[in-house]
């Protein structure tokens, strides 16, 4: 039978407003192998999720923003 997958971290806190973000920690001394660091350094860049960022980009429009906050 398959493996169970291990459950979720639970979701950090709603940060305020007058907060700022933390930037992210990459543990890049957590890498073992050359493949890992290669890979990481081609990969960095890259924007895996289209879909967010023109969600992102459309609900900035005052249009929609208008019609969301009803």
């Amino acid at each position: 039978p398959p493996s169970p997958s291990p459950s979720r971290e639970p979701a950090p806190p709603h940060l305020s407003p007058y907060e700022p973000p933390a930037p992210l920690d990459i543990p890049r001394n957590r890498f073992v192998r050359q493949e890992a660091i290669d890979r990481y350094q081609v990969n960095r860049h890259k924007d895996f999720k289209h879909e967010w960022r023109v969600f992102d980009e459309v609900m900035a429009f005052p249009l929609i923003q208008a019609e969301f906050s009803r």
